[in-house]
Order: structure tokens, then sequence, then C-alpha cells
């Protein structure tokens, strides 16, 4: 058989896969930020939004980043007046649904800084998921930005 048959054989194989792949419905990252945490912080917090636009629930199982940082999965709660955060080992989004990782919610969390981390700069985040792995570009903003944005928010909500 020749290398133009053996090609043809295998683009039959092949496309087939590729336009199941296209098809597939990949969770959507928004809104994602990092506020630059003040100088020698040894800790930070990424927050983002998932849309989880499949039919199945997507669970993530792990975080990592491109950086010496430990990550981690938290959630932030308060019990008897008193804020505490937990490590998570899992978090499942339903089919169709969306998870906010924000301020008191869950968030990312990178610990282990050992350099300043400069605002306009950006992490890549990874997270693991039942999906398979799904990079989260991270922007870092200022406290000023963050505020900025908060404000806004609370604004649209109002108007609702």
């Amino acid at each position: 058989m020749n290398i133009v048959m053996r090609s043809i054989i295998a683009l039959c194989f092949v496309i087939p896969l590729t336009v199941g792949i296209a098809h597939a419905e990949l969770p959507q990252i928004n809104d994602a930020r990092l506020v630059q945490p003040p100088p020698g912080a040894k800790v930070a917090a990424a927050y983002f939004t998932i849309d989880n636009t499949s039919t199945e629930t997507l669970v993530i199982t792990g975080v990592s980043s491109n950086t010496d940082m430990h990550t981690e999965i938290h959630l932030s709660s308060v019990v008897d007046d008193v804020a505490r955060m937990q490590k998570q080992d899992s978090v499942e989004i339903p089919a169709g649904a969306s998870l906010a990782f924000k301020h008191g919610s869950y968030h990312i969390m990178l610990m282990g800084i050992s350099e300043p981390i400069a605002a306009g700069s950006e992490l890549l985040l990874t997270l693991q998921t039942s999906a398979g792995e799904l990079p989260v570009v991270v922007p870092v903003i200022t406290p000023d930005e963050a505020s900025t944005m908060k404000k806004m928010n609370h604004e649209q909500m109002d108007k609702k």
C-alpha cells in the first residue's frame, strides 16, 4: 500500500474524531482576575466564573499554576461569626449551570508567594476536570480596579 493510500485511510479515521471534538461543549471561563496582593504577602486568591455549557456535570478535581506557588481549591464560609477557609478535594458544577469563584465563596488559593506579583501581568492556572485540563488565564489587577469592578457589579444588580 503506497503512502497516499495510507494517508487517505488514516484521514477516514481521524476526521470523524475531530468533528466530534469540535462539537464538544467545553466549559467557558469568564471574569478571571487576581487582585494584586500587598508587598510581602505570601498568599493570594484567584477568582473567575465557570459556565458549564455541557449536558454533563463538570467535576473539578485539582488546579496547578505556571508558577512555583502551591495552588488549592478553597471554600470560604462564616461559622459562628468566624471566617473559615477549607480546602476542597473537588467541586461539582451541574450541566447548564455556572459557578462563581468569588470572595467569600470558592476561590483558588495561591500560597508561597516568593516574589511580588505585578499588576498587569497574567498567571496561567490549569484546572483538572472531568472534561480534561482547562486553562485559565488570570489577569492581575490592582485593588483600585477590583473596587471599581465591585461597584459596577453592585450598580448592575440594583438595576435588576
